[in-house]
């Protein structure tokens, strides 16, 4: 049930979109922690390690957040020491496997021609043995 005024006892920024969140603190129980991101809704898990991180990480009510500081932007690689795909499908051309993984066709043919011969004769056999059976009742 959604509780009108909730005890907000922090605020931090949302992890996933940036937004300021509530930290809040629930009113009965153990009085975990739980955030509230406009954007994201709540989070309610209860482990140890989120729990200590909410409680070290947020600030008062009304203090205000820490801007945020815009990620570098990542740099361009450097073209000579880029693959281009031409070089890339050249090295995969030239790679030969080894021999040990290479697939031996003709010995698995017959290995799964002669076990495949072995399980339709067993079939015969328990048929015919079921027929006869039948045939004496």
């Amino acid at each position: 049930m959604k509780k009108t005024n909730p005890d907000i006892v922090g605020k931090m920024r949302c992890d996933t979109c940036s937004s300021e969140m509530e930290v809040r603190q629930r009113s009965n129980g153990k009085k975990l922690l739980y955030t509230y991101c406009p954007k994201c809704k709540m989070d309610q898990r209860s482990g140890e390690a989120i729990q200590a991180f909410w409680r070290q990480n947020m600030v008062a009510p009304d203090a205000e957040l820490a801007a945020l500081v815009p990620e570098p932007a990542p740099t361009k690689p450097n073209p000579t020491e880029t693959n281009t795909k031409a070089d890339t499908e050249n090295q995969l051309a030239d790679w030969v496997p080894p021999e040990n993984l290479q697939p031996d066709q003709e010995q698995d043919e017959t290995k799964s021609s002669k076990l495949g011969w072995w399980i339709g004769g067993g079939v015969c056999l328990v048929l015919a043995a079921f027929g006869v059976r039948a045939s004496m009742n």
